[in-house]
């Protein structure tokens, strides 16, 4: 697998940066636990925050409204990870073109491939911390693709907290979970996509919202 432990650090020093705590249905937030409920539905939630304005555009293009609103555990990625897919298809495009004034937009996205990345990131069911371990644990997408969500131990923060804060990952699994230990001559086209998540365990009323950092790679 691949942790991204380039930017881990810089992510939990972010402003508005939430890990979840040990302690059952409370997360950390600037120091003081916070109540995971939110009194809306997950799609309310998203809407309701600057940080999803670019994705609650999308959840629409692609008429998902009610999937999200399902009885499902959704991993958001950001407005961010948006804006860089964007910026790769534009490359792509005026390369294409020989163009430089071209632009690929949200218009530009094909509705069927938004759906299958959207609900590649949807999971049926709610899948929350206390039913996740230190190990692999597989499951399937709303898009028929294997994922692992698995918590990693951290001890950058003991000082902070009395107990060891865990790290929620979502694992795009490729041709089976990669082997422990990593062999060095393992091809890098079989290596998992490992992607931590920002904030976990938001607890909505009707499933659960993990968000991805904002480096994720949309559309995988």
């Amino acid at each position: 697998m691949k942790l991204k432990t380039s930017y881990i650090l810089t992510l939990f020093f972010a402003s508005g940066l939430l890990i979840m705590a040990c302690k059952k249905d409370n997360y950390i937030i600037g120091g003081s636990l916070q109540d995971a409920h939110v009194n809306m539905t997950t799609y309310d939630y998203l809407k309701s925050k600057p940080l999803f304005d670019t994705l609650v555009t999308l959840i629409d293009k692609a008429g998902m409204k009610a999937e999200i609103n399902g009885n499902t555990t959704f991993f958001a990625p950001t407005d961010y990870s948006i804006k860089d897919l964007l910026a790769r298809r534009t490359k792509i495009l005026q390369q294409e073109q020989n163009d430089e004034n071209l632009k690929y937009t949200l218009d530009n996205l094909p509705v069927q491939e938004l759906r299958d990345s959207l609900r590649s990131h949807l999971f049926v069911g709610k899948i929350n911390r206390d039913q996740l371990s230190l190990q692999n644990k597989l499951y399937k997408s709303v898009s028929g693709e294997d994922f692992s969500i698995l918590l990693v131990e951290t001890t950058a923060y003991t000082g902070i907290v009395t107990t060891k804060p865990q790290y929620l990952y979502l694992v795009k699994v490729k041709n089976g979970l990669d082997p422990v230990p990593l062999p060095d001559d393992y091809p890098d086209e079989n290596k998992d996509d490992m992607e931590l998540c920002q904030t976990s365990g938001i607890i909505t009323t009707n499933g659960i919202l993990h968000v991805l950092n904002n480096q994720h790679k949309f559309y995988w």
